[in-house]
């Protein structure tokens, strides 16, 4: 009775740390040269692997800051860092489709 108690709490604690594991992924839209016009539901996603996976937003804004033309691009990054100045912009974020 004792093994098979055992083996039931063994195999709880593995689906446990496997959901743990599931959790920590995140959903990201995934694009290249995509403005804010694009309709999110024709983007691409994809899924985090890591438990540093961030989602990324990269604006190049080649006017100026809300100025002229803007290349967006959408995706992941194990390092991302966020950053802005008069022409670039990064957006790190770390729930489900939030570089929308």
């Amino acid at each position: 009775m004792l093994m098979k108690g055992s083996l039931l709490l063994f195999f709880t604690i593995l689906f446990l740390q496997c959901m743990n594991i599931e959790c920590q992924k995140v959903q990201c839209y995934s694009c290249s040269d995509c403005a804010n016009s694009t309709l999110l539901s024709q983007m691409d996603s994809i899924v985090t692997t890591d438990n540093n996976d961030q989602c990324i937003k990269t604006t190049i804004f080649t006017g100026g800051y809300n100025q002229g033309y803007k290349i967006i691009s959408r995706g992941a990054s194990s390092n991302c860092v966020p950053y802005t100045n008069n022409y670039i912009s990064i957006f790190c974020c770390k729930n489900n489709f939030c570089n929308a």
